[in-house]
């Protein structure tokens, strides 16, 4: 009988469907991730799935979008677990053992701690608090490079060569220092990784070349020479065993285990692997360039001789030193966009909206990039106080606790001052937190006036005709009043006596005169000048008594003619410490009506606080205000915290600064928005106070506390409700080609003339475009005003060209290398600013001016002392070699340049591009 698949099913159809059914739910369970069986086996035979646009093609093979999200993924990846590991505790942990080892190597007095002890004080130099408070982002940067070279050249020392321990220990503490310059520098690119590079497409493709370069120099490594070169990173410690599995060291699982910011299916194998290639890419720029970039870069030795190029020749020097001072004059007709936008003809699809608003919708809009962006942004509402530490409220308090401390003789400890309790109840309470009496505060407080005058005793007043300068002298002070002092004299006038006979023949009379003294304090008075009579007696040389310590006397007054002072004193600090704990009361109180998210009830209190807390400067933000319209516009009423704010030096986010000291302080508006968490050490010391912050002015007579009334998180808007922004969005885009079109209209017809610099400004102003403005004195670096007659030049004197903000308010970031291209009177350029919002037609009015050799003479001659000027031009020499050997690398990729640069196959990768910061 012949055979029927129908019937043959409908008699095993349950066994067919049930066999369906589990192929089904295993193709849906394994089907996810890149890494998924299915897509593999697509790709062994040759059926490989690619998603996105067309990047570039390199080495003939084609680049989509899909891959370098997966590797802008991988690279994420290695950077955060390297950054992780240097500051969550390996790192740290190494240079702890190392402090500890030295102390124990200085306490058994070997000679081999001295070199790890000096680049132990190079490292707290470095990180000085009172150094960083008044030190600018790029002065800070400097100081941690110049701590940096000191320790690099203590590896030239022969006695440290020898000694294995000596020489890791200099690695470890120049591995922080490399991690805290690559972290402070002011001019790292931003989302810059740790092994270098940026997120955006153009280095995204570099670094595919470079794991070419890496495949050609023959460079693998295994898993045991990616765990060694991650534990010299993090301080050549054993952290990552380099037998055993990569996934089982605990480091690696605490990574895995708590890293929220890459995508949440990264695996062990997926770490590992991202890091090999980036090792593996390192080496090979290691190889070709003689450097590293990243954290890496920082290793290499400051000397100029390690890089490549290698240091330059002082005629080097002067023609950087020209290029940078050349300065330049032009005048700039402002195009605006925005005026384009009527006389765009095209009309945008339904289709054209949703997929720019898919571009972009996880994007919040930024006025310093070209790319639109349609999330909405975050949004904050700020309020605060102000309070005086020793103000008329603080000292009430303390008055009043002075005068009730007869009346309350308890030891009982004090109960918490309740916010809004009054100054009564607060001078109440108050009491009960001191001592039975206030005696025993005011002898201290005696003591430290005791030691304030010998203090002075030993120094005196330098007038120079500008400032008052305190010198220590030669010497000892010593107060006749005090008994212990003066009963230690005696015995070394006796010596003293001795040794003038046994020296010189004299005969001891000092010491009978203050023995025979009848009157305690005539005998006080006297012995130390006997003493030291006596003691420079004890040689027939006079330089003898040159050498001897020179005591000075000083008399303190007794405890009762200055009680009243101390007093004073006494009061002065309890108002101190009421007023602090006054203060914290009113924040926990504000913790909790914060908690209860009641306005009305908030307002009310502090309302009432004002009086009964001694409260000042009250304020609330009008409306709410996202970062960026607090950076442009911000509302009237934070004017008074942002200038209390930006005079202190105090940073309210890291209350321990000096143990944590490598975080630098944010700016206002970052402070505004910054978390307001308890840090791990604040939870360890029980911190309750979590959503608002403290700090004082720089006398530390005036507090500031503020907290976020409001606080509404960024958040994705659906299409429909912005349709009409995305149409913007699309039409501005559409706008800027015919802007850039008119400008390069204006600019070839100036070429076509060729006006003079006066005829050319006239002739943009005749385009009635904008108001044409100029821009003079434009150079990379430009000198400091005001300089008085004579003058020596120095690197300090000069700083960057900054463009004034009424004329460009975000000027491209090589705007003065754009307009140093102009060199003839007449000439012009056409430019745009950084979000591509104007474009600009420049004139050159003068020739460029070339700086006088005496400035160069006097800088370079002073390149020893502040050599910023010298690291620069080094730095960019590099800079220079590294994109000549790129331009090369570049070249035998891929056909897709042009001038050097990648053409990318798809418009919408320049988009694409443009929301990781490509400029145009």
């Amino acid at each position: 009988m012949a055979f029927h698949p129908f019937k043959h099913f409908r008699k095993y159809q349950k066994v067919y469907l049930a066999i369906v059914t589990i192929l089904t739910m295993i193709i849906f369970v394994f089907q996810f991730g890149a890494g998924d069986p299915f897509t593999r086996v697509q790709q062994w035979i040759g059926m490989s799935v690619h998603h996105g646009d067309k990047v570039v093609e390199l080495y003939g093979k084609t680049i989509y979008t899909e891959d370098l999200d997966k590797l802008r993924w991988q690279r994420q990846a290695a950077s955060e677990f390297l950054q992780f590991g240097t500051r969550a505790g390996p790192l740290a942990k190494s240079l702890e053992e190392i402090r500890k080892q030295a102390e124990r190597d200085k306490n058994n007095e070997k000679e081999n701690f001295g070199p790890v002890q000096t680049a132990l004080r190079t490292l707290d130099e470095a990180f000085n608090p009172m150094m960083m408070r008044f030190s600018t982002p790029e002065r800070l940067h400097q100081q941690i490079l110049n701590g940096l070279e000191r320790i690099q050249f203590q590896f030239n020392d022969p006695a440290v060569q020898n000694n294995e321990s000596q020489l890791r220990a200099l690695d470890t503490i120049a591995t922080v220092l490399a991690f805290d310059a690559w972290n402070s520098n002011p001019n790292k690119p931003a989302q810059e990784y740790y092994f270098g590079g940026t997120p955006k497409t153009a280095d995204l493709l570099d670094f595919l070349v470079w794991k070419h370069e890496a495949d050609k120099l023959g460079i693998v490594l295994n898993q045991a020479d990616v765990c060694r070169e991650i534990n010299h990173a993090w301080g050549n410690g054993d952290f990552l065993k380099t037998e055993g599995k990569f996934e089982s060291n605990e480091w690696v699982g605490n990574f895995l285990g708590g890293n929220t910011k890459i995508h949440k299916s990264l695996t062990s194998a997926d770490l590992l692997k991202a890091l090999t290639d980036e090792y593996r890419v390192a080496m090979a720029k290691k190889i070709l360039l003689g450097s590293d970039s990243g954290v890496r870069g920082y290793r290499n030795a400051y000397d100029g001789i390690h890089f490549s190029p290698a240091a330059a020749t002082p005629d080097e020097f002067y023609k950087y030193f020209q290029d940078q001072r050349t300065t330049v004059a032009v005048s700039m007709l402002p195009i605006e966009v925005k005026s384009f936008v009527e006389k765009v003809q095209a009309k945008p699809s339904e289709a054209d909206l949703r997929n720019l608003y898919a571009r972009y919708k996880d994007e919040e809009p930024s006025p310093t990039r070209r790319a639109p962006g349609f999330k909405e942004p975050r949004r904050i509402k700020v309020q605060y106080f102000s309070f005086r530490t020793e103000g008329p409220f603080a000292r009430k308090l303390a008055a009043k606790a002075t005068e009730l401390l007869p009346v309350f003789r308890v030891t009982a400890p004090a109960a918490p001052l309740a916010a809004g309790g009054g100054l009564a109840w607060g001078a109440n309470l108050a009491t009960l937190a001191l001592a039975t009496d206030p005696e025993p505060a005011i002898r201290a407080l005696y003591d430290d006036y005791r030691r304030e005058q010998a203090g002075r005793a030993l120094k005196h007043d330098k007038d120079d005709g500008n400032t008052i300068t305190s010198l220590s002298r030669f010497g000892q002070g010593f107060d006749p009043l005090d008994r212990h002092a003066a009963q230690a004299q005696p015995p070394a006038a006796t010596v003293g006596t001795l040794l003038g006979h046994a020296g010189t023949g004299g005969t001891p009379l000092a010491a009978p005169i203050t023995w025979m003294a009848t009157n305690e304090l005539y005998e006080r008075a006297t012995v130390t000048l006997f003493a030291s009579t006596v003691l420079a007696g004890s040689s027939s040389s006079p330089f003898t008594a040159a050498t001897l310590v020179t005591r000075y006397l000083y008399a303190a007054q007794p405890l009762e003619a200055v009680r009243d002072q101390m007093l004073e004193r006494f009061q002065t600090n309890l108002a101190r410490r009421m007023m602090e704990s006054n203060i914290r009361n009113v924040r926990k109180e504000i913790e909790k009506l914060l908690a209860s998210h009641s306005d009305e009830k908030l307002n009310e209190f502090l309302k009432k606080a004002v009086e009964e807390n001694g409260l000042e400067n009250v304020r609330s933000m009008s409306k709410l205000q996202t970062r960026q319209e607090m950076l442009d516009a911000p509302d009237p009423a934070l004017k008074e915290l942002r200038a209390a704010y930006e005079q202190s030096q105090e940073d309210p986010f890291n209350r321990f600064a000096f143990f944590n000291q490598q975080t630098p302080r944010p700016d206002f508006v970052s402070a505004m928005f910054h978390t307001f968490e308890l840090s791990q050490l604040e939870k360890q010391m029980k911190e309750e106070i979590a959503n608002s912050k403290q700090f004082l002015t720089r006398s530390g007579e005036e507090g500031w506390v503020f907290w976020r009334s409001e606080d509404r998180k960024a958040k994705v808007r659906e299409f429909n409700d912005i349709k009409a922004e995305v149409r913007d969005a699309w039409y501005f885009e559409q706008a800027r080609k015919l802007a850039r079109d008119e400008a390069r209209r204006i600019h070839e017809e100036l070429k076509k003339q060729s006006l003079s610099p006066s005829d050319a400004v006239k002739f943009l102003r005749e385009q009635k475009h904008g108001q044409v403005f100029e821009l003079s004195n434009v150079a990379h670096l430009v000198a400091r005003v005001n300089f008085l007659q004579g003058h020596k030049f120095t690197a300090a004197d000069f700083r960057p060209y900054e463009v004034p903000k009424q004329d460009i308010a975000h000027p491209p970031a090589d705007l003065v290398d754009q307009l140093l291209k102009l060199k003839e009177p007449g000439e012009s350029l056409v430019i745009a600013d950084q979000p591509v919002r104007h474009y600009y037609v420049a004139v050159l009015m003068e020739k460029p001016q070339i700086p006088e050799r005496r400035e160069f003479y006097e800088v370079y001659s002073s390149r020893g002392q502040d050599n910023i000027i010298w690291n620069q031009m080094m730095a960019a020499r590099q800079r220079k070699y590294v994109d000549k050997m790129l331009e090369q690398m570049r070249a035998e990729a891929t056909k897709n340049l042009e001038n050097g640069e990648y053409v990318y196959l798809s418009d919408n990768v320049r988009n694409r591009a443009d929301s990781f910061g490509d400029s145009e």
